[in-house]
């Protein structure tokens, strides 16, 4: 299986949680641990591969019995390449992959398995999630269970207003959602999405074979302030040319950063028929990130009962 996303949505994690219904579980860093990488070079043959990890970490892998977990494997082209033999001559071995950048990784190889290696998205934490989080299981219920002829009764409709305005500010990413579970704290929400911008930033340095950082970060701020109309080129960078930002937009998006969505006459099924590539909004990947970086004041949003302050602007879109 191949986990991907966005960097920070929690892939790692949930992968660690997963390995504790397994005998035995062992963690592959390739980006830590550079080392390991040459344990793929040369042959790719799982049963070797196989048995120099376990050598390696000094743990027995057994079939239905241990999870490999192969993480930032685009570090490791050799690796990534050696999934489809995984799944041909080691077919009851659980073995998970994933990476921060696999999306250029895979750009890169012509093939790595199709039909044999299973791709899971990961995406910041949706509202019920966020719900589920606040130990709202309730809510929860009542959501799933409402309908046009079953409207929420005032009472729920009232608190899931309220979450849905503290969902709004800080968003789905999984480390700010804990943050709050924990102190309630928005101000401390706060500080947790600056870390992850920051970090998300950073990895723009990562990009530059492709892309300056530079552009890069201009085309991300310019995906946030056009949140909501249609996204257009000059507007991002008025002194660089149309295919260079193009290109700089197609690696955030490559990156799970940004989201296209493209515009649709919408005049009948399906709606796809109806798309035009050249007419897209942009959002980005998260609403709370999304508002710390428009440096919007959250404080009106916690205590005002009027909703349709809460609802306007393009915050509401994403």
């Amino acid at each position: 299986m191949l986990l991907r996303g966005g960097r920070q949505v929690g892939k790692t994690y949930a992968v660690r949680h997963l390995s504790k219904s397994f005998d035995s579980f062992i963690e592959v860093n390739f980006e830590e641990e550079k080392d390991i990488r040459m344990l793929f070079d040369g042959s790719l043959d799982p049963v070797g591969i196989v048995r120099k990890l376990a050598n390696y970490f000094g743990v027995g892998i057994v079939e239905g019995q241990t999870l490999l977990f192969l993480d930032e494997i685009q570090a490791c082209p050799d690796a990534l390449r050696s999934l489809r033999f995984f799944h041909e001559k080691m077919p009851g071995l659980h073995v998970i992959a994933c990476g921060s950048l696999l999306e250029f990784a895979l750009e890169s190889i012509p093939s790595h398995g199709v039909g044999r290696i299973t791709s899971l998205f990961m995406f910041p934490m949706s509202f019920s999630e966020f719900l589920l989080a606040m130990n709202e299981e309730g809510l929860v219920h009542e959501i799933r269970g409402s309908a046009v002829g079953r409207p929420l009764a005032p009472p729920f409709h009232s608190r899931l207003l309220d979450h849905l305005k503290t969902y709004m500010v800080i968003g789905g990413m999984p480390e700010a959602v804990q943050q709050f579970a924990k102190t309630e704290s928005i101000a401390d929400c706060q500080d947790v999405l600056s870390d992850l911008l920051r970090t998300l930033r950073d990895d723009f340095a990562k990009y530059r074979k492709r892309c300056p950082a530079s552009r890069l970060n201009d085309v991300l701020e310019s995906v946030v302030f056009q949140a909501g109309g249609k996204f257009k080129y000059a507007k991002a960078c008025h002194e660089t040319r149309t295919d260079s930002i193009k290109s700089a937009l197609d690696l955030l998006v490559m990156a799970g950063l940004a989201y296209r969505i493209h515009h649709s006459d919408a005049r009948g099924f399906p709606l796809g028929a109806q798309v035009n590539t050249k007419r897209f909004k942009t959002v980005l990947l998260d609403v709370g990130l999304h508002q710390r970086m428009l440096g919007l004041d959250v404080a009106p949003m916690q205590v005002t009962r009027d909703f349709d302050v809460v609802n306007r602007g393009a915050v509401a879109e994403v």
